[in-house]
Protein backbone atom coordinates (compact mmCIF):
# COMPACT_ATOMS: atom_id res chain seq x y z
CA UNK A 1 0.00 0.00 0.00
CA UNK A 2 1.53 3.50 -0.88
CA UNK A 3 1.79 6.20 1.80
CA UNK A 4 0.55 9.81 0.47
CA UNK A 5 2.38 12.87 2.02
CA UNK A 6 0.79 15.85 1.29
CA UNK A 7 2.82 19.15 2.38
CA UNK A 8 1.70 22.61 1.58
CA UNK A 9 3.93 25.63 1.88
CA UNK A 10 3.52 28.48 4.15
CA UNK A 11 5.96 31.43 4.01
CA UNK A 12 5.50 34.08 6.60
CA UNK A 13 7.97 37.15 5.44
CA UNK A 14 7.14 38.80 2.35
CA UNK A 15 10.79 40.46 1.79
CA UNK A 16 12.00 36.99 0.54
CA UNK A 17 10.11 34.66 -2.05
CA UNK A 18 11.17 30.76 -1.92
CA UNK A 19 10.43 28.59 -5.06
CA UNK A 20 10.87 24.96 -5.35
CA UNK A 21 13.97 24.17 -7.95
CA UNK A 22 13.59 21.03 -7.70
CA UNK A 23 12.08 17.40 -6.40
CA UNK A 24 13.58 13.89 -6.04
CA UNK A 25 12.83 10.52 -4.76
CA UNK A 26 14.92 8.01 -3.66
CA UNK A 27 15.07 5.14 -5.98
CA UNK A 28 14.61 2.29 -3.57
CA UNK A 29 11.64 0.11 -2.59
CA UNK A 30 9.82 0.93 -6.24
CA UNK A 31 10.48 4.77 -5.73
CA UNK A 32 7.32 6.99 -5.67
CA UNK A 33 6.03 9.81 -7.45
CA UNK A 34 5.60 14.09 -6.76
CA UNK A 35 2.38 15.52 -7.80
CA UNK A 36 0.30 18.60 -7.12
CA UNK A 37 -3.19 18.63 -5.81
CA UNK A 38 -5.56 21.14 -4.10
CA UNK A 39 -2.89 23.67 -3.49
CA UNK A 40 -0.31 20.55 -2.02
CA UNK A 41 2.25 18.87 -2.99
CA UNK A 42 1.68 15.15 -3.17
CA UNK A 43 4.49 12.85 -2.35
CA UNK A 44 3.22 9.10 -2.97
CA UNK A 45 5.79 6.36 -2.04
CA UNK A 46 5.32 2.77 -3.12
CA UNK A 47 7.29 1.28 -0.62
CA UNK A 48 7.72 1.68 3.11
CA UNK A 49 11.49 2.68 3.45
CA UNK A 50 11.53 5.66 0.80
CA UNK A 51 11.35 9.20 0.60
CA UNK A 52 11.53 12.34 -1.43
CA UNK A 53 13.42 15.61 -0.79
CA UNK A 54 12.35 19.59 -2.39
CA UNK A 55 14.76 22.15 -2.83
CA UNK A 56 14.08 25.55 -1.95
CA UNK A 57 15.60 29.01 -3.42
CA UNK A 58 15.17 32.81 -3.31
CA UNK A 59 14.42 34.45 -6.68
CA UNK A 60 18.10 36.16 -5.96
CA UNK A 61 19.51 32.42 -5.30
CA UNK A 62 21.17 33.86 -1.81
CA UNK A 63 19.01 31.38 0.43
CA UNK A 64 19.13 27.87 -0.10
CA UNK A 65 17.72 24.32 1.44
CA UNK A 66 16.21 21.28 1.24
CA UNK A 67 13.41 19.17 3.55
CA UNK A 68 13.07 15.52 3.27
CA UNK A 69 9.74 13.90 3.48
CA UNK A 70 10.61 9.77 4.15
CA UNK A 71 8.82 7.15 5.50
CA UNK A 72 10.44 3.94 7.30
CA UNK A 73 9.06 1.08 8.80
CA UNK A 74 5.80 2.69 8.62
CA UNK A 75 6.36 5.88 10.41
CA UNK A 76 6.82 9.26 8.46
CA UNK A 77 9.70 11.36 9.10
CA UNK A 78 11.13 14.83 8.25
CA UNK A 79 14.24 16.54 8.04
CA UNK A 80 15.80 20.07 6.60
CA UNK A 81 19.54 20.86 5.23
CA UNK A 82 19.90 24.40 5.90
CA UNK A 83 22.48 26.64 3.86
CA UNK A 84 23.05 24.49 1.05
CA UNK A 85 25.92 25.51 -1.74
CA UNK A 86 24.25 26.42 -5.35
CA UNK A 87 25.87 22.80 -6.33
CA UNK A 88 24.18 20.78 -3.94
CA UNK A 89 21.21 20.00 -5.61
CA UNK A 90 18.68 17.06 -4.60
CA UNK A 91 20.35 14.39 -6.84
CA UNK A 92 23.78 14.17 -4.58
CA UNK A 93 22.01 14.95 -0.91
CA UNK A 94 19.29 12.59 -1.16
CA UNK A 95 21.65 9.46 -1.52
CA UNK A 96 23.36 11.16 1.88
CA UNK A 97 20.47 9.70 3.94
CA UNK A 98 20.81 5.73 3.02
CA UNK A 99 23.59 2.98 3.36
CA UNK A 100 26.14 5.12 5.63
CA UNK A 101 25.95 8.57 3.93
CA UNK A 102 26.14 11.65 6.23
CA UNK A 103 22.18 11.53 7.04
CA UNK A 104 21.79 8.23 7.45
CA UNK A 105 21.71 8.18 11.36
CA UNK A 106 20.08 11.20 12.28
CA UNK A 107 16.89 10.56 14.24
CA UNK A 108 13.57 10.23 12.53
CA UNK A 109 10.60 12.58 13.82
CA UNK A 110 7.97 13.27 12.51
CA UNK A 111 8.40 16.87 12.96
CA UNK A 112 12.39 19.25 12.49
CA UNK A 113 12.91 22.57 12.62
CA UNK A 114 16.20 24.40 12.56
CA UNK A 115 17.04 28.00 11.86
CA UNK A 116 19.51 29.06 8.80
CA UNK A 117 22.60 31.41 8.81
CA UNK A 118 20.36 34.45 8.11
CA UNK A 119 18.70 33.38 11.53
CA UNK A 120 15.18 32.22 9.75
CA UNK A 121 13.38 29.63 10.66
CA UNK A 122 12.33 26.98 8.75
CA UNK A 123 10.40 23.58 10.02
CA UNK A 124 8.59 20.91 8.65
CA UNK A 125 5.56 18.47 10.73
CA UNK A 126 3.41 16.07 10.42
CA UNK A 127 -0.12 17.55 10.92
CA UNK A 128 -2.38 15.03 11.04
CA UNK A 129 -2.99 11.36 9.35
CA UNK A 130 -5.50 9.01 8.73
CA UNK A 131 -3.71 5.46 7.50
CA UNK A 132 -1.50 5.88 5.09
CA UNK A 133 -2.38 9.64 4.55
CA UNK A 134 -0.11 12.08 5.82
CA UNK A 135 -0.77 15.75 6.30
CA UNK A 136 2.04 18.30 6.67
CA UNK A 137 3.44 21.52 7.13
CA UNK A 138 6.19 23.43 5.62
CA UNK A 139 6.89 26.53 7.24
CA UNK A 140 9.44 29.42 5.44
CA UNK A 141 9.86 31.65 8.42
Amino acid sequence: MPFVLKARVYQKSTKSYFRIVEQAIFYKNNGGTWGESDGALTLTVNGENSDGMLRFQTQDGKERFTVVLGVFQQKVWVHIIPDITSSETCVNLLPLYHDGGKYANIDLVPSYEVKNSSGRNLSVAVKEYDGWNYDLDIVIG
